[in-house]
């Protein structure tokens, strides 16, 4: 495990997060709720079902992509199956869903415990907490850019996800993306980094001081998710991260 957050801190940013998106999805007019997310393909209140899909991953339906490119297709069919759209009934559901997950669901996973994951990949229960606080953080962002709204990621949440997370990537690398650098982004506290090391088709990842030789992200680790995810433009360094990773 690279993170060293405690898994009840994650457990409370997540489930936080997770309530924050339902508050959005719940404010919104059928009207805000059809308008598009720019660059995603889908509206505001097709962000929010797919929030409801993510939560029901954990609550009995064990389908995974077996690649990386192959999570899109799953998440398209998982919108098709759950056709809700009213944001009052989402948003319920989303606060439901998302209470049961993060309180009953992942808290009675043993830490060793290993699960099949999307992409193929199989980890255990404190990266996908980080991929869940991540998906919250930027699909909340989705739906608040499609409507207008304020949503501000705060550089600790996006910390604890990118390290939570972190021991997923090198199921997340790309073919064809051979490097030979460390990449850190440092935390909010500024004395250690995630360190994220390429070595021609290998990745090596930890949490620890950077080094003179490291390639330093300047931006806050909010704004280093975003780029990485592809919600905002990147250069440097972050734009190879986002080159080297993904789909997510």
């Amino acid at each position: 495990m690279i993170t060293t957050t405690p898994r009840q801190e994650l457990t409370d940013r997540g489930r936080a997060a997770a309530l924050r998106v339902a508050d959005l999805v719940r404010s919104l007019s059928p009207t805000e709720a059809a308008a598009p997310v720019p660059g995603l393909g889908w509206t505001a209140g097709e962000t929010a079902a797919h929030v409801v899909n993510l939560y029901g991953r954990g609550l009995g339906d064990l389908r995974r992509s077996a690649t990386a490119d192959a999570t899109a297709t799953l998440n398209a069919r998982c919108l098709d199956e759950y056709a809700e759209r009213d944001p009052a009934v989402v948003a319920d559901r989303i606060a439901a869903d998302a209470v049961t997950v993060w309180d009953h669901v992942l808290t009675t996973l043993p830490e060793d415990l290993e699960l099949d994951f999307h992409a193929g990949a199989r980890t255990t229960v404190v990266p996908i907490m980080g991929v869940l606080l991540m998906e919250m953080l930027v699909h909340g962002r989705d739906i608040a850019r499609a409507t207008g709204r304020p949503w501000a990621i705060d550089d600790a949440d996006a910390w604890h996800a990118l390290t939570a997370l972190a021991p997923l990537l090198p199921a997340w690398r790309r073919p064809g993306t051979p490097a030979a650098d460390t990449i850190a982004l440092p935390g909010p506290a500024g004395d250690r980094a995630l360190r994220i090391a390429c070595d021609g088709p290998a990745t090596t990842i930890e949490v620890a001081a950077t080094s003179p030789e490291d390639r330093v992200i300047a931006d806050g680790p909010a704004m280093a998710l975003l780029g990485i995810l592809g919600r905002q433009p990147a250069t440097g360094p972050v734009a190879d991260l986002a080159a080297r990773f993904g789909p997510f």
